[in-house]
C-alpha cells in the first residue's frame, strides 16, 4: 500500500473513526487450535520517511527509541568531527 491508498483509505472512513488509535496487528494460526486467531497489536507511534528507498516507515515505541539514539548518536560523532 502506498502514501496515496492509504490517504484514500483513511479518507473513506467515517468521521466517528477520528480518535482512533493506529496499531500494527500480527495475526496468526494458534497452532494448537486451527480455528482459533493470535494477535499481537503494537501501537504505531512515529513514522519516517526513507527517500533512498521510497518508503514511509512507521515505528513502535522500541523501533523509535533505536531510531532516536542512533540519531542522537550520530549527531554528537558529527559534532566531534
Amino acid at each position: 500500500m502506498n502514501r496515496k491508498q492509504t490517504i484514500e483509505w483513511l479518507q473513506s472512513m467515517p468521521e466517528e473513526f477520528d480518535e482512533f488509535e493506529l496499531i500494527f496487528r500480527e495475526v496468526k494460526k494458534d497452532p494448537e487450535n486451527e480455528k482459533q486467531l493470535i494477535c499481537h497489536d503494537t501501537p504505531i507511534v512515529a513514522g519516517s520517511v526513507d527517500k533512498e528507498t521510497k518508503e514511509i516507515c512507521l515505528f513502535e515505541l522500541d523501533s523509535y527509541h533505536v531510531m532516536e539514539d542512533f540519531e542522537k548518536q550520530a549527531k554528537e560523532e558529527q559534532k566531534e568531527s
